[in-house]
């Protein structure tokens, strides 16, 4: 499931002025409930996670910058824009560009890290 696969609420007055919308992201995390973390991150030129995994499905979507998500046996460039649903249970780290810092948008379960050696 992408984020083109949810519903898309158009928005209008008061709130809003011209055309506006908007789709619930948190609704790509589909474990069935429960509290989420709903962050912004920003990575240096360079910098990275340590590999890690999540117990349920984690949703990022890239808002500036150049990164990657690396995986045991892929790599996807990331850049503005791009939403990604990285499985449950499925080992990988995020990393910026070596040139450039990258920000994304990361919806998990709380709690739901864990660091791998």
């Amino acid at each position: 499931m992408s984020a083109a696969d949810l519903p898309v609420v158009e928005l209008g007055p008061p709130v809003f002025e011209g055309g506006a919308r908007w789709t619930d992201l948190v609704a790509l995390v589909q474990d069935g409930g429960g509290p989420r973390t709903v962050v912004l991150t920003t990575l240096d030129a360079g910098g990275g996670t340590a590999w890690h995994r999540h117990a349920h499905e984690q949703v990022l979507v890239v808002v500036a910058g150049a990164g990657e998500l690396e995986f045991r046996d892929r790599r996807r460039v990331l850049g503005p824009g791009d939403v990604v649903v990285v499985p449950p249970g499925l080992p990988h780290r995020h990393a910026a560009a070596p040139d450039q810092a990258v920000t994304h948008v990361s919806v998990t379960a709380v709690g739901d890290l864990e660091l791998l050696g």
